[in-house]
């Protein structure tokens, strides 16, 4: 009995190990399975890198044998102008008698400007460490030995690596075509890999559209090349289309210019018609331009002048105090606005009208208004009342002045930009009104536009007094221009007036 207990133990303890052994070797053979697995897939990617990165070569070898050949002059069309309104001298006064409801039919309305802007969510901040200052590239060069260029972004001080080797490389007046094909051929034997990695990190820190970032890369091309503007708009022509943007060179006989093509209009840009697509021509001179007719293979994505998201720059705070009375009750506010943020706007290009309703505000002018103004909305009663509020706070809190006396031309503004200049015009109050709205009692508005005026309406329900429709349904008219009006009063000739409608949802 013993004996075969023994038996039985020993038997147990070898199947035992085999099974440890099988085991063993079905976690090695697993191992390896999933090694091959990940080689495998490894190799399809490193294979979809070469292809792309042959079929890159291949582009930028025929693209520079394209350059030496002839190019052809353009004339440029000059730039449009922002489309002026025939606003009152004085800001007009409603009549303290409100006048009998009037009522605007879809039929009357001339066009629908719909805003191409998207509203995304606002990115975290994230802060970026640029760039890493040790290790040794490729070349076996330490990046520490990459010269560090040193510039200035609205604010914010910042230094990227660029190797010497991107200098090394000149165009001079008189310019041609096999100039500048012979220096878009060296740069192309370049690695760009480094520059592009650290431009994109300050793209995302400061939440810049493609035309901030084109902004962004033309400070980085003035701080490369100093003191030559025709080098600066090369090397920034040649990274933006590197990055596959639709942008284009061209010179005349002392200047070089840089071409771009955008999603939206642009005014006070002069431009030219290539391919019945128009490119603005951002050295801002008329007249007769020399450039390629043929588009680099891949450069198909137009610069993007709208915003998804609020650009976020470094804050240098400033305040501004706002008066007005409601119901006989005197208020006062302190709203701190980012001046490094209006400064940008300042030279940002104008664009379409419809897009200042529709862009977002940053999260620092949203704090500023959240914490003054919803405690005082959500202690109203009603939304009738909450809409007289905020109606009142932008005609009697912003002082009246046409653009042309306080700026020489016409100018419109974001949100920010109407708590940082001293005076302001009905398209200003009206994109502030609207964000108003459509932020603290979550209504649909529509901006309204007709010769001489604009003003707001409001999907309030029910609806009183001068009403838009729009899609069969009923908007009230709230005009922060007409001093004194209530909610549903229009200027009498406004209401008479064809309109187009801007709808903001």
């Amino acid at each position: 009995m013993k004996q075969l207990f023994l038996l039985i133990l020993l038997f147990s303890t070898l199947t035992s190990v085999i099974k440890a052994q099988t085991l063993e070797e079905f976690k090695k053979q697993q191992r390896q399975e999933l090694n091959k697995f990940a080689k495998k897939e490894q190799q399809g990617i490193q294979s979809e890198q070469d292809k792309y990165l042959q079929y890159k070569m291949e582009a930028s070898a025929a693209f520079t044998k394209y350059l030496e050949e002839e190019w052809k002059a353009f004339n440029t069309f000059k730039a449009n102008p922002i489309p002026e309104s025939v606003e009152p001298e004085q800001i007009p006064v409603a009549p303290k008698r409100q006048r009998k409801k009037r009522t605007i039919h879809r039929e009357h309305v001339d066009k629908i400007l719909t805003p191409l802007t998207t509203l995304k969510a606002h990115k975290e901040e994230v802060i970026l460490t640029l760039p890493l200052s040790q290790g040794v590239d490729k070349e076996g060069m330490a990046i520490s030995e990459i010269p560090t260029y040193r510039f200035s972004f609205y604010g914010a001080d910042l230094q990227i690596q660029i190797p010497n080797e991107w200098r090394n490389v000149k165009i001079d007046a008189p310019f041609s075509s096999k100039m500048i094909s012979n220096c878009y051929s060296k740069w192309s034997r370049l690695d760009i890999e480094a520059i592009k990695d650290q431009m994109e990190a300050f793209r995302f820190q400061y939440n810049l559209n493609d035309w901030a970032y084109y902004m962004l890369l033309s400070k980085v091309a003035a701080t490369l090349f100093e003191n030559q503007p025709n080098m600066t708009a090369m090397w920034t022509w040649f990274v933006l289309l590197n990055q596959e943007y639709d942008v284009r060179i061209a010179y005349d006989h002392k200047v070089v210019t840089l071409l771009i093509h955008t999603d939206v209009e642009a005014y006070r840009l002069p431009y030219m018609m290539l391919d019945n697509k128009r490119y603005y021509v951002t050295a801002n001179k008329n007249g007769e331009w020399y450039t390629y007719n043929k588009q680099y293979d891949g450069a198909k994505n137009a610069i993007n002048l709208t915003f998804s998201q609020p650009v976020n720059l470094n804050q240098d705070m400033v305040n501004r105090e706002v008066n007005f009375k409601y119901n006989r009750k005197p208020y006062q506010f302190h709203f701190a606005y980012n001046k490094n943020l209006i400064d940008f706007y300042n030279d940002y290009p104008s664009i379409a009208v419809q897009e200042y309703f529709i862009t977002p505000t940053t999260e620092q002018m949203q704090k500023e208004m959240d914490n003054q103004l919803k405690p005082i909305l959500d202690n109203m009663d009603s939304e009738q009342e909450k809409l007289s509020f905020l109606l009142s706070f932008v005609q009697e809190g912003f002082p009246y002045k046409r653009d042309v006396e306080q700026f020489g031309k016409e100018k419109y503004f974001y949100v920010e930009d109407m708590f940082a200049y001293p005076y302001s015009d009905c398209e200003d109050r009206s994109v502030l009104l609207s964000y108003m709205v459509r932020h603290y009692m979550r209504m649909q508005t529509l901006g309204v536009w007709t010769p001489g005026h604009m003003f707001v309406a409001v999907g309030l329900d029910p609806s009183k007094g001068d009403i838009v429709y729009y899609n069969t349904k009923q908007y009230t008219v709230c005009d922060p221009t007409y001093l004194g009006a209530k909610v549903g009063q229009g200027m009498p000739d406004a209401m008479k007036s064809k309109m187009s409608l801007i709808p903001c949802p």
